[in-house]
């Protein structure tokens, strides 16, 4: 599946196994203009974050809101669709 080690283990992915249910999921709500990547974010020693980037060479991490983890150990990441196309990108760390 391509995904590195670190990354399957961030993302509690089996890396020897077809991808799930558990990788990241995206999704845009029209009515409220919003933006949202879904993704585990329960691994020890692991800091994730969400940059955003109108180039795809200069990413931020302002304006990005984050969800408290869910019963599955998911957070929601979300930005506001109010200025110039943004893509969003997720950076795992150990």
């Amino acid at each position: 599946d391509d995904a590195s080690l670190l990354m399957a283990y961030a993302l509690d992915l089996d890396p020897d196994s077809t991808p799930g249910n558990r990788q990241p999921e995206t999704a845009f709500d029209p009515v409220t203009g919003t933006f949202y990547l879904r993704f585990h974010a329960a691994s020890p020693g692991i800091t994730y974050t969400i940059g955003t980037s109108a180039d795809l060479k200069n990413w931020s991490t302002d304006g990005v809101t984050y969800s408290d983890l869910d019963q599955n150990n998911r957070r929601t990441a979300s930005i506001s669709k109010d200025g110039p196309n943004l893509f969003m990108r997720l950076v795992v760390e150990d």
